[in-house]
């Protein structure tokens, strides 16, 4: 299976957006509050979307998950469960225990990044499901489908009725719903990527000013959306309405990020921070919480040097983590699945058929 180049630094360019969320953006514009530093300052924090980043990774995910069994390759669930949960699971359990025994609150971390990976770990136990329904009703059906389940719990679970889940969520917010609804709120995205999989072989080159183009109004489509939760006059649209949405442009512009990426390389330092960004994401919110309680600085850039601390330790310490714990981690994961391959467990012809010709991806 060739890698897709580029969708790493994606990776890590959306990371690195979701901790900018959770930790604040650089107060290059001073603290005023008022005037056009106060005006620039508020436009520059509202560009970094942590959930639109979210989003992106869902539709990634669903692209990387398929994308080996694209043209037929069948499924061994052995190999496949290990790898996959392994991959997500130990780095998981690990970051969370110490996340505890430190005094970061469980809710906390459920509402700031566990909520996406427990939707994620549903993904990959659903997959050979889900490719079964594919090969019955196509892939756009499915997605289509998906659209109005997630659309009719937001209906039918108003801002009223948030509370009753066990979450620091407000209404309107995309991680609203438990981990019980969660995740099929975000299934059209990652369904979405499954699709974008199955149509990657044939995409054309994209050309620069095309490519930014898409870029430019994936960001501007993502600024749009936080408008639309908290700037509107009197009225408020959550983030499962608009996000879902977004996930649709999120799509067309992975197209044309696949297309660039073949006849133009990646930068090496994004692909390099790519490798690791799920440490990234998954220990920066316990260790804002540790440099929070760092002694704070004095000075006219008080603030700024916190905040650009803050940041440094993060990395720092996702790097670590990444040695630490993520790399063996995954490579376990690899050696165990690769033992498991051989068994007679894949998922057979009569079963899903992904070891027949597949038809026209719809």
């Amino acid at each position: 299976m060739s890698k897709i180049q580029g969708l790493d630094s994606i990776r890590f360019i959306c990371a690195l957006f979701v901790v900018i969320y959770h930790i604040g953006a650089p107060p290059i514009f001073g603290d005023s509050t008022h005037g056009l530093s106060h005006l620039l300052a508020g436009i520059f924090r509202e560009l970094f979307n942590g959930p639109a980043a979210v989003i992106v990774f869902f539709v990634i995910s669903g692209f990387c998950i398929h994308y080996p069994h694209r043209n037929g390759v069948p499924v061994a669930l052995n190999a496949f469960y290990t790898r996959r949960l392994l991959r997500i699971g130990l780095p998981l359990l690990v970051v969370e225990a110490v996340s505890e025994y430190a005094g970061v609150r469980r809710e906390a971390m459920q509402h700031g990044i566990v909520w996406s990976l427990i939707a994620e770990i549903i993904y990959y136990l659903t997959y050979p499901l889900l490719l079964t329904l594919r090969h019955r009703f196509g892939w756009s059906r499915m997605i289509a489908v998906s659209f109005g389940i997630a659309w009719a719990i937001v209906l039918l679970l108003p801002d009223s009725q948030i509370q009753v889940f066990d979450t620091l969520a407000e209404p309107g917010d995309y991680a609203a719903y438990g981990s019980a609804l969660n995740w099929l709120i975000g299934l059209p995205c990652w369904l979405l990527g499954c699709l974008l999989a199955e149509r990657s072989d044939g995409l054309p080159a994209t050309s620069n000013g095309q490519i930014w183009l898409f870029r430019l109004a994936v960001i501007a489509a993502s600024y749009l959306a936080v408008l639309l939760r908290w700037h509107l006059p009197g009225a408020s649209i959550g983030y499962p309405w608009s996000l879902n949405v977004f996930a649709l442009l999120v799509y067309a512009w992975l197209q044309r990020e696949i297309g660039y990426s073949r006849v133009h390389p990646p930068l090496p330092a994004l692909e390099w921070g790519g490798a690791w960004s799920y440490s990234l994401y998954l220990v920066h919110l316990p260790l804002s919480y540790f440099a929070a309680n760092l002694p704070a600085p004095v000075g006219a850039s008080a603030m700024l040097i916190k905040n650009l601390t803050t940041m440094a330790v993060v990395l720092i310490c996702a790097y670590l983590c990444y040695w630490v714990i993520e790399r063996p981690a995954h490579r376990l994961a690899v050696r165990l699945s690769t033992l498991l391959k051989d068994r007679p467990s894949a998922i057979d012809a009569d079963r899903v058929r992904a070891d027949k010709p597949l038809p026209r991806a719809d």
